[in-house]
């Protein structure tokens, strides 16, 4: 601190609900550093300082929950107040869902420690290309997972190939690992559409959902499809 030209610093600790307790520090270069007056005034801000600091600290929290569990589209309107149920919000989006072939009799046959390593590798390949390109994850559905790229960001359309390129390219290397350990190769399915994608909250409490009006085209193309290769919606080409 005396080469950054400091005389002196104090430290409180910053007590939060539920027994939390967080640290609070304070420099000066003032020439004899702090005296009695200061510290007096700077502890009677401990207070506010501690409320400011606990919304602050669980504003960000709820946030990053938000965005690991909801996405971070949904997440912003959840904060916002979106909560009401009938509500909804339309997006024009490119979709994105894949899955795992033949999971069922993976899940029978090998050990549960292994399917949830499984799980996390594929779902690892998947969704980093697809956060890497813009997209967001709406939700995983077993084996697989709903992603859209919202029109409104340039190049939505290039972004989700992108992602699908780079994690067929990734499920590529997956599977190279598990076969020299010895596993079988992990087959999957991957559909893309564009449509729009409606936001809402259904159910009685109630949980963040999507409707997806194109959401029953995404899987269709995903099931004709012979693994790994994806297939596009007639809406898809003709863009």
């Amino acid at each position: 601190m005396r080469t950054k030209g400091l005389t002196d610093y104090v430290a409180w600790p910053l007590y939060h609900t539920l027994g939390k307790r967080h640290l609070i520090t304070f420099a000066t270069d003032r020439p004899g550093g702090f005296e009695e007056a200061h510290i007096a005034a700077l502890k009677k801000l401990l207070p506010v300082l501690a409320l400011v600091s606990e919304i602050r600290i669980k504003n960000r929290l709820a946030r990053t929950l938000l965005e690991t569990y909801v996405g971070a589209h949904a997440g912003e309107l959840i904060l916002a107040g979106a909560t009401r149920r009938g509500t909804g919000t339309t997006v024009r989006a490119a979709i994105m869902i894949c899955d795992l072939r033949d999971f069922t009799k993976i899940s029978d046959n090998w050990p549960r420690d292994d399917v949830i390593d499984l799980l996390n590798d594929y779902f690892d390949a998947m969704s980093e290309p697809i956060a890497r390109h813009g997209g967001e994850i709406l939700k995983f559905i077993g084996d697989g997972l709903l992603a859209i790229f919202p029109l409104s960001q340039p190049n939505a359309c290039a972004n989700l190939l992108h992602a699908v390129t780079e994690a067929r390219a990734a499920m590529v290397a997956l599977n190279e690992r598990n076969n020299g350990s010895g596993r079988a190769p992990l087959n999957y399915g991957i559909g893309v559409h564009v449509g729009d994608v409606m936001y809402g909250n259904i159910g009685p409490r109630p949980p963040r959902r999507t409707l997806a009006t194109p959401g029953a085209i995404a899987p269709r193309c995903r099931a004709a499809i012979r693994p790994p290769l994806p297939t596009r919606s007639s809406c898809w080409r003709r863009r």
